[in-house]
């Protein structure tokens, strides 16, 4: 059994993502997980200016 490092590299086997691979950049041992760079992204929408009503989106990993 190998040890899952942080800087691993490491390929996705179920999903969306499944066949691509990615980064390891942080670890949750308590919850058995780990986020992958440019896996799993989620597109979150917030509020940029409230008097301008200008709404502004980012990228970001969802874990």
């Amino acid at each position: 059994m190998s040890i899952i490092k942080k800087g691993n590299n490491v390929k996705i086997l179920t999903g969306k993502d499944k066949n691509k691979n990615g980064e390891i950049i942080e670890i949750d041992r308590k919850n058995y997980r780990a986020k992958v760079k440019g896996i799993n992204m989620i597109k979150k929408t917030y509020q940029n200016d409230k008097r301008k009503k200008r709404w502004d989106c980012i990228k970001r990993e969802f874990c």
